[in-house]
């Protein structure tokens, strides 16, 4: 049986296997059997290969996987292919063919995470309250003092209640009237409620807000990461990656000088998860934009379609084109792959098949987060304040102005309506002050 070499570049720890070749990673028997069958049931081994910053074959001797492939350790690498114009020379052994694909690179942000509060205090204590809760509140709050003034009415003539039912006239004049000071305090609480409503929901659209991270930033171009100051991370082995570093675009090379450049088959589950629930712009394909959810496959989003809390810029902001590396000194490892329905030959060279684009797929996107990303559980996502249009508190502040301001004037309405009967009543010969002395009116 013959033995074909599968280097992974960059994939997730979870995905990695011992140094024996033998199954370590949670997916990594999967894998095993998958390429078994692909590959004409070849004995498939996996090899971890190391990424590199800047990929290249300087005085014909490559650095990182592709030196790997140079010397003939690996048949075939699986998590990217080589960028047409990456390659300044073609190192010994290696030949560089042509691959009829084109991909766009996308700009992509975190959209929405799941906060925890630390310390929680008393206003978060509020806030766990549900929106109904305070609208619920207000309402019997307000059918209380309704049924207060019901019953003062009904005081007024209760010689008319006393006429036919007099028990009922003696209940409400003995147990339900109820005092100025405390229709005061009732119309205090109404007030009360109604500003922690307000300010419920001004809470929960601005955290909204901050977690969903610029839902109104339109996220188009290099330019607007710049203006809106995002911060910025980018894998240096990406491909879109790679053709963002070599892009003479000033924009472009402005932001590639401020990025963080970060390795991902270096940093641990909590390390990418922590990295990316800070809300970095990253560019990347759309293929590698869903991967990403593997990478921090426990930080649950809240409240989002599909679990989906990438946000990709609407249009492309720069292309790769591909082509395909070989060993020329492993002619048969090349047929086979070939052959075997990875690649096809075409006149123009080498176009990748679907099975290939549904392996990766499937190699990118696992169905179900891994077992290690369990020891993530715990992991205590942070809100990342970014600016924010103020056009997002145009809603809100409506809301608490208009709130405040029709509390304001039924609290003067009734404060009014109380000095008024408190200095006048009503009789039969119209007006009389009921604080003066009335031989000399």
């Amino acid at each position: 049986m013959n033995n074909f070499r599968l280097g992974l570049i960059d994939y997730p720890p979870w995905y990695y296997l011992k140094e024996d070749g033998s199954a370590g990673g949670i997916l990594a028997r999967y894998f095993q059997q998958l390429f078994y069958f692909i590959l004409d049931k070849w004995n498939v081994t996996f090899v971890r290969v190391p990424g590199s910053e800047k990929m290249n074959c300087n005085d014909g001797v490559c650095n990182g996987w592709l030196a790997n492939l140079q010397k003939g350790e690996i048949d075939f690498a699986i998590g990217r292919y080589v960028t047409l114009d990456e390659m300044e020379n073609i190192g010994m052994n290696l030949s560089l063919v042509s691959l009829m694909k084109e991909e766009p690179c996308f700009l992509a942000n975190v959209q929405n995470v799941q906060v925890n509060f630390l310390k929680p205090g008393f206003f978060d204590f509020i806030y766990t309250f549900q929106t109904s809760f305070w609208f619920y509140l207000m309402l019997l709050s307000f059918f209380i003092l309704a049924l207060n003034g019901i019953v003062l009415k009904l005081q007024e003539n209760y010689l008319y209640i006393d006429t036919f039912w007099p028990q009922f006239g003696y209940l409400l004049g003995q147990n339900f009237i109820v005092s100025s000071s405390i229709q005061r305090k009732g119309f205090f609480l109404v007030f009360l409620a109604g500003q922690l409503l307000v300010t419920k929901i001004m809470s929960a659209s601005l955290r909204t807000g901050l977690v969903q991270r610029s839902e109104y930033v339109q996220l188009d171009s290099f330019a607007d990461v710049i203006r809106h100051n995002f911060p910025v991370f980018t894998s240096q082995v990406n491909p879109c990656s790679m053709s963002w570093r070599k892009s003479e675009d000033k924009l472009a090379r402005k932001l590639w000088n401020a990025a963080t450049k970060k390795v991902l088959k270096n940093s641990s589950l909590l390390e990418l998860a922590e990295l990316l629930n800070y809300g970095y712009v990253f560019l990347s394909t759309l293929k590698a934009c869903q991967a990403m959810k593997g990478y921090v496959c426990q930080v649950r989003v809240s409240d989002t379609e599909n679990n989906a809390f990438l946000r990709v810029s609407e249009k492309p902001i720069i292309h790769v084109k591909y082509g395909f590396l070989i060993n020329k000194l492993n002619l048969e490892g090349r047929n086979e792959i070939i052959v075997n329905g990875l690649y096809s030959a075409s006149e123009f060279g080498l176009i990748s098949s679907k099975l290939l684009e549904d392996l990766f797929i499937k190699l990118q996107v696992p169905v179900t987060p891994p077992a290690s990303c369990m020891a993530m559980k715990d992991l205590e996502a942070k809100v990342h304040v970014v600016p924010i249009s103020m056009g997002y508190f145009t809603i809100p502040l409506l809301i608490f102005i208009t709130g405040t301001g029709f509390s304001f004037l039924a609290f003067i309405c009734v404060h009014l309506l109380e000095m008024c009967k408190r200095y006048y009543r009503v009789g039969k010969v119209g007006l009389v002050c009921t604080h003066c002395d009335q031989s000399k009116v």
